[in-house]
């Protein structure tokens, strides 16, 4: 409804300018299978910036179209190595448009802890390390991204760990190391700081450590 009134000039500028931003924001970030609509989104905030009447208002919405053009180009990117992994029959070359799959894939996890970073955020673990029992940790809270973590190998490692619909429910809850994973998968079996009963094994890169731990060693490297 609101929409359609945005649409037939029914609203203000400044509401219209409102509604395009705020819609563009929701698009760029959908999560729905078909995934975020960045052209819509784009076109939604350069009618934003059209209404925009102050100096700061422009500076906000030009940014916003700056950092929707550059998803924009990573998906453009990503569909590039689809298109080679495609067309790519030879058995050594499958193997380096894999290995380039996986790199990719690190790329958007190093992105994503860079954000995190720059904006202040907890940051997960930056690689596996050799972590006594009763260390304190906490699962990343956010829970798609959590199994999409869980369902992928951690960096260097062989293979994921096993996700299981209850381990969603553990998202943004403080644990407990009960013991070291295995090196296949890179991660910690962990238990409930307040409740041992149940034990889940989570990726390195799922988890933030808590407190100062000294002395921290690889636990890849002998």
């Amino acid at each position: 409804v609101v929409a359609n009134l945005v649409e037939e000039g029914l609203v203000d500028a400044d509401a219209a300018l409102d509604f395009f931003v705020d819609r563009g924001r929701s698009l760029a970030v959908r999560k729905a299978p078909s995934g975020p609509d960045l052209q819509v989104a784009l076109a939604d905030f350069r009618r934003a910036l059209a209404l925009a009447k102050t100096h700061e208002q422009r500076k906000e919405i030009e940014f916003q179209i700056k950092l929707v053009s550059w998803m924009q180009e990573g998906l453009r990117l990503v569909t590039e190595l689809q298109g080679l992994q495609a067309h790519d029959t030879c058995g050594e070359g499958v193997a380096d448009v894999h290995q380039m799959n996986v790199w990719m894939t690190q790329v958007g996890d190093v992105v994503r802890s860079a954000l995190l970073a720059s904006l202040g955020k907890e940051q997960p673990m930056a690689r596996w390390w050799k972590l006594s029992i009763g260390t304190r940790v906490k699962v990343m809270d956010n829970v798609d991204e959590l199994m999409r973590l869980c369902k992928r190998p951690a960096p260097g490692a062989q293979g994921p760990v096993k996700w299981l619909s209850s381990m969603s429910s553990w998202a943004g809850a403080v644990c407990v190391v009960r013991n070291m994973g295995v090196s296949e998968t890179k991660g910690y079996r962990l238990e409930l700081e307040a409740d041992s009963s149940d034990s889940y094994i989570f990726p390195f890169d799922a988890l933030i450590l808590l407190g100062k731990v000294s002395d921290l060693t690889p636990a890849d490297v002998s």
